[in-house]
């Protein structure tokens, strides 16, 4: 179940490279690079959030969402999900701006 989590971001980081989606590329660079021992984490810019009304299903699996199955959006790269595909966590890297 976790390898095919895995594969299933994969997939979708590939699909918004392969786009040009340049500010989901650069906050995924500095995102990663905020895992590294350095004690001063980057900064990177938020990303551009996909509104609720563009949603109607998960950007991974595209399961509907309803009453029950609600949308979560994600912190790093702005795509909403399932409760399925939102599971993980990350430390990100702080936002232009903040201390």
């Amino acid at each position: 179940d976790c390898e095919q989590w895995i594969e299933a971001i994969s997939s979708a980081k590939a699909a918004l490279l392969s786009a040009g989606d340049s500010a989901s590329s650069s906050t995924a660079t500095t995102a990663s690079a905020a895992t590294d021992s350095s004690s001063e984490l980057p900064t990177a810019s938020a990303p551009v959030w996909v509104a609720d009304s563009q949603a109607d299903g998960c950007g991974l699996c595209g399961a509907r969402f309803t009453f029950l199955s609600r949308k979560h959006h994600c912190r790093k790269c702005g795509g909403v999900f399932c409760g399925e595909h939102s599971r993980g966590k990350l430390v990100l890297a702080p936002l232009d701006g903040d201390t």
